[in-house]
């Protein structure tokens, strides 16, 4: 990006991936692919940030929950642990919390709604849960993104939607690093 912006390290225990295509690309993240959050317990979330101590963290996960279709609720309560034990680490942790993309999965009749729901749920969750020293910030990844033209299968996100996605959370990113 253009914004040459060097003063970060991306943090995580996965650290295989594609490089975007640029050379020394940070790959360090701890993408959980399919992985259903609502039955994670503490001790997980507290092994992944005790590892990888995190100032800020880009989530956005709670998909393979919905199209397995659990419980919004669930996947809220995720979002709370989560954020419980990173803060037990770094209380002073930021987050950004994607509101979820779109999910036009066959099988899962309900997705959409309950996209919809977990993202209006999110508003008032953060409001509950950011504190003057931890605060969060809600990414919208639902306007705009289109399961035809940025999802390779209506779910997971093509070079397009990943863009579109990756500018969203640098919109919110930037300012934090700005002299």
């Amino acid at each position: 990006h253009a914004a040459q912006i060097e003063n970060f390290d991306f943090v995580g225990g996965v650290t295989q991936g594609d490089d975007c295509g640029v050379a020394g690309y940070d790959k360090d993240l701890q993408a959980q692919s399919g992985q259903i959050v609502s039955t994670l317990p503490a001790s997980k979330f507290d092994e992944w940030f005790t590892a990888h101590p995190p100032d800020i963290i880009l989530m956005h996960f709670g998909g393979a929950d919905l199209l397995q279709n659990m419980p919004v609720d669930g996947v809220l309560k995720a979002y709370t642990l989560m954020l419980t034990e990173a803060r037990k680490v770094k209380p002073k942790v930021r987050l950004m919390a994607a509101q979820h993309t779109p999910q036009d999965s066959n099988g899962c009749d309900e997705c959409d709604a309950k996209v919809l729901q977990l993202n209006a749920d999110m508003i008032g969750w953060a409001a509950t849960n950011t504190t003057a020293d931890s605060p969060i910030t809600i990414v919208d990844l639902f306007t705009d993104i289109v399961p035809a033209t940025d999802q390779t299968d209506g779910v997971h996100l093509n070079p397009a939607g990943s863009e579109k996605v990756a500018s969203r959370f640098f919109a919110v990113l930037e300012p934090l690093f700005k002299p």
